[in-house]
């Protein structure tokens, strides 16, 4: 109970990337206009716009970039979370898990349709094609921020999990990661055990059944030879008293 719920690892990685991320949007809204040559997202610069034309519309490119380098942001940084235990090659392993692959892949897919398709319901409009690099190339370097998170000491972050306990959570996950791939990759291995748990539970329910039946005889048993000395009890009192007629 004593223990941090964070451990040092996951704080260097939350609030390193918060870092980054804070510093790469401030950049793109108060700079991305004039680096771009696109007009202005700001709120101040929309409302003097739309004063001076009312059917003017209030999506821009600007902050369409915005949104799109902040999810791509997200996005890598779902790569990044799978490593958190100063591992450089993030991508390990990052074939092997369909799910995942699926989940990044629709999210993409929507990311697309959104910014080049959303208009004024999602208030985005169309990126070209360098304004998608420059996107992409924001969101990707929170793969290199987070190489170089990695080289930050445990002993800079002051409260959290010791460095001991997350040797010790990174040998558990690993250890956990390569039974889980064992098994997943091994579909024989998987009817295996799915038969034997069935002849396991089949032999436990024989063992139940057969022990009623144990029961169910043992107490016949008892109940016959409980009749039997009933009777011979009743026939040595019947010879008694018919002894006892014959003498008098």
């Amino acid at each position: 109970r004593s223990k941090p719920l964070l451990s040092k690892p996951m704080l260097r990685f939350m609030f390193g990337h918060a870092v980054y991320q804070f510093i790469v949007l401030c950049v793109i809204i108060w700079a991305g206009d004039s680096m771009m040559g696109i007009e202005s997202g700001r709120p101040e610069d929309i409302k003097h716009k739309t004063a001076h034309d009312p059917c003017a519309s209030d999506t821009n490119q600007h902050f369409t970039m915005v949104f799109n380098t902040f999810v791509l942001m997200q996005l890598f940084n779902e790569v990044n979370a799978r490593k958190i235990h100063n591992e450089i090659n993030v991508f390990d392993g990052f074939f092997s898990n369909p799910w995942f692959l699926g989940v990044m892949t629709t999210t993409v897919a929507l990311q697309i349709i959104l910014v080049e398709f959303g208009g004024r319901a999602f208030g985005t409009a169309p990126l070209t094609g360098n304004q998608w690099a420059v996107c992409l190339a924001f969101g990707a370097g929170t793969m290199f921020w987070n190489a170089l998170l990695t080289f930050v000491p445990y002993e800079w972050i002051p409260n959290g999990e010791g460095e001991e306990g997350a040797e010790f959570e990174a040998a558990s996950r690993m250890r956990l990661d390569s039974s889980l791939k064992q098994f997943s990759s091994n579909p024989l291995g998987r009817q295996s055990s799915f038969l034997r748990g069935s002849r396991r539970l089949s032999k436990s329910m024989e063992a139940a059944h057969f022990g009623d039946l144990s029961q169910g005889a043992s107490s016949r048993r008892r109940s016959s030879v409980g009749s039997v000395s009933d009777v011979n009890l009743a026939s040595e009192a019947e010879q008694v008293a018919n002894s006892e007629e014959a003498m008098v």
